[in-house]
């Protein structure tokens, strides 16, 4: 039997009632599964299909296993649109990953297709130490 050559996870991410979004994560086999690229799909309810989406707008993605979510670029300040923010979520090897913590974090750019590591010593470090995977809250929600 041939071991594939990739896995894939995939986090649904409602914009409203009506507007939802399908974010597919590709990992390679080895190494601790590094997220290799994404993909965003759109609902279309009327057809009942999927449709990819090359650009995200002003919206950044947030994914992971514990929480996934979206926030308009434009209302905070430091996000980026066309962004999807996503942190090491497998939860089964979080805590076997050795001393070097879990590696897999970043920010993917969907219009340009291109993995970014944007954070800084102190949040790399927070991340590496943590017991659990992370997960993603906004302001706005405190709010409620």
């Amino acid at each position: 039997m041939k071991r594939p050559d990739h896995m894939v996870k995939k986090y649904l991410v409602a914009l409203n009632e009506r507007e939802f979004l399908m974010v597919v994560r590709h990992f390679g086999t080895c190494d601790l599964y590094p997220t290799t690229k994404f993909e965003v799909f759109k609902l279309d309810f009327e057809n009942r299909k999927w449709i990819e989406k090359n650009m995200l707008g002003d919206v950044v993605l947030f994914v992971g296993d514990k929480s996934s979510m979206f926030v308009q670029a434009s209302a905070f300040r430091g996000c980026e649109p066309d962004y999807i923010y996503y942190t090491y979520d497998n939860v089964h090897t979080f805590t076997s990953v050795g001393t070097a913590g879990p590696v897999d974090y970043g920010v993917y750019n969907v219009k340009t297709k291109r993995l970014l590591k944007p954070y800084g010593k102190f949040a790399e470090s927070l991340i590496k130490n943590a017991e659990q995977p992370p997960i993603w809250m906004s302001p706005n929600l405190l709010e409620l």
